[in-house]
């Protein structure tokens, strides 16, 4: 959970970079072009007046999480920074992102982060997703999907930003908000009236993002007094599962409707809910899940899952009406293991 949460802080930095020019890209020498299509390649610009007279946004990135997402997840950034031991580790690693890029691509990004006068280590406070029609996704396309950023981020900040690092864009409008769009027509980009950032593959996901109004939150059981929250609809979980060619928990897989799984960082505790069909599917599964534990602890240096279910064996495994509960207690030691994994991690970037 510590990984995802570090993943979604760089969300912001890795969607501007996407929108940049690459290295053997030549800006083209096109008329600046107006909201009706036309390709924009802007030289650089002074975005300073632009962002300074409009207030940060005071929205949610939560709060824009449309409903019939196949996956769909929420960070708190600003907790996870806060926080005494990974707070630190990730506001080093930050700093060095900002203060020394790597490439040309995160300097852009960098670049366009200040023209928008956010620093990643404060501004950033939360980080949404919505992910759609994973299974039709074919090679190196990705699936539908929709980013949400919010945090002190100030309104139409975003477009001017990317335009002064020459990114090679096309203006459109979606559900009445002005947003950009690469050559392709792929990827969409903007900010909805109360300031939350919308990064989208594909204009439909885009559309819905700017559109929700808490619905998606609700229908996902998507909390805000978490630190993260992933939510995973229960077909694609059984898809994964039938890929297995052993599946101990197989005669279960057809009751599983969805996973959730809660991360709390002061508790350092992770909550996991398999929503099945009914009480007694639950029940079944949550006894499946005991036995499954009780068998891969025992003894057997050969088995890959050894570790994992060490790890696994002091779970609470209990029911809550159709939902199977797991609840994983994480030790201080194991907490000072995945931070230093953490901080080993982040000083290769």
């Amino acid at each position: 959970m510590i990984r995802r949460g570090t993943t979604a802080l760089l969300a912001l930095s890795l969607a501007l970079s996407a929108f940049g020019c690459k290295e053997d890209e030549q800006p083209a020498a096109e008329a600046a072009g107006s909201a009706s299509g036309a390709t924009t390649t802007a030289p650089a610009a002074d975005t300073s007046k632009t962002t300074a007279a409009s207030p940060a946004g005071d929205g949610t990135a939560r709060s824009h999480i449309p409903s019939g997402c196949e996956i769909a997840a929420r960070f708190d950034i600003k907790k996870t920074l806060d926080h005494d031991k990974i707070g630190k580790v990730l506001v080093d690693a930050l700093t060095k992102i900002q203060s020394e890029p790597k490439d040309s691509d995160q300097k852009k990004a960098v670049e366009a982060l200040k023209a928008m006068e956010v620093d990643l280590t404060r501004d950033v406070h939360e980080v949404a997703l919505c992910v759609t029609d994973v299974m039709q996704a074919k090679g190196n396309d990705p699936p539908n999907f929709a980013l949400l950023i919010s945090g002190n981020i100030k309104k139409d900040s975003l477009i001017p930003a990317l335009k002064g690092q020459e990114a090679k864009v096309t203006d459109t409008e979606v559900a009445g908000i002005k947003a950009v769009t690469d050559t392709d027509k792929k990827m969409y980009m903007g900010q909805a009236g109360d300031g939350v950032v919308i990064v989208a593959h594909g204009q439909d996901g885009f559309e819905k993002a700017a559109k929700a109004k808490g619905e998606g939150m609700k229908e996902h059981a998507i909390v805000s007094d978490k630190s993260s929250a992933l939510v995973v609809k229960g077909s694609l979980i059984q898809e994964a599962l039938k890929k297995q060619k052993q599946n101990p928990l197989e005669a279960h897989t057809a009751n599983i409707e969805g996973l959730v799984v809660y991360w709390d960082i002061d508790a350092m505790q992770t909550e996991i809910r398999a929503r099945m069909t009914s009480e007694k599917a639950a029940i079944e599964f949550g006894g499946a899940l005991k036995m499954l534990l009780t068998e891969l602890s025992k003894p057997n240096p050969g088995n890959p899952l050894a570790a994992a279910a060490t790890a696994l064996s002091k779970a609470k495994i209990d029911n809550d009406g159709k939902d199977t509960t797991i609840i994983i207690e994480i030790s201080e030691e194991e907490a000072d293991k995945a931070i230093a994994e953490l901080t080993k991690t982040l000083g290769s970037l």
